[in-house]
């Protein structure tokens, strides 16, 4: 692997796919690096984020890159349905391997320090199985995210709980905690929050939801069909 690099772009979700695809098209001669933490490509998107029954709050149709359509013969999904977590992962991967990068982006790769060196940058990484090393870039993008590092909060008496306690980043490695769970405490009102309280209950637990009275408060739920089911919702941005 080169240790000098024109642009590295650290996270390969949603966001990093594009900006490395774009830039590419822009300046194929440079040398382009994608890096991403996890084991595979997708983000929030990603095969160690996915659960069963976890649906994004998209409609088919509206989820994209636009250059390669969510194809309803080959993914599944049908108009007026969300779309599955698995699908959303699979499109994503497919779309790397469509644009020839996606055998080139380092899995299980942390950016753990960056420094300014010269006009560029000094990046030190760490492989889960060739360890620490370090490498040079002329430009960076940080395409992490707002959902890569988990707000974990730190209650008085934790350590005498007996129970599960986690983040719902990794609902999908203790999800089968819904088979067995009768009472579940879930803090928060963003859409993870609602997913993993919805499984739970869709379970059969008895869920209590914990919102702060300070901060954002919950995010606004809504129907996907507006105007008597005649409307979209995020189309009533097209309206006058």
């Amino acid at each position: 692997m080169a240790e000098d690099w024109d642009l590295v772009v650290v996270g390969a979700g949603w966001f990093g796919l594009a900006a490395a695809k774009v830039y590419h098209e822009l300046h194929p001669e440079e040398c382009l690096l994608v890096t991403e933490a996890e084991n595979s490509c997708g983000g929030t998107w990603g095969a160690g984020r996915i659960y069963p029954g976890l649906k994004s709050n998209n409609l088919y149709g509206t989820y994209e890159y636009p250059d390669m359509p969510m194809n309803e013969a080959i993914y599944g999904v049908k108009f007026g349905e969300h779309i599955p977590g698995g699908v959303l992962h699979q499109y994503l991967t497919d779309w790397a391997k469509k644009h020839n990068f996606f055998d080139l982006i380092p899995f299980n790769t942390r950016v753990v320090e960056l420094e300014p060196v010269g006009q560029g940058w000094k990046l030190k990484l760490d492989n889960s199985q060739k360890g620490e090393y370090s490498l040079t870039t002329k430009k960076i993008i940080l395409a992490t995210g707002l959902t890569s590092t988990p707000n974990f909060p730190q209650y008085k008496g934790l350590e005498q709980f007996r129970g599960p306690f986690f983040h719902a980043k990794v609902f999908c490695r203790l999800g089968d905690t819904a088979n067995t769970a009768k009472t579940v405490t879930v803090v928060g009102a963003a859409k993870s929050a609602y997913d993993v309280a919805w499984a739970y209950v869709n379970a059969g637990a008895t869920v209590d939801l914990v919102i702060r009275p300070t901060g954002n408060g919950p995010v606004w739920v809504a129907p996907p069909w507006v105007m008597g089911g005649t409307k979209r919702l995020e189309k009533l941005l097209h309206l006058r």
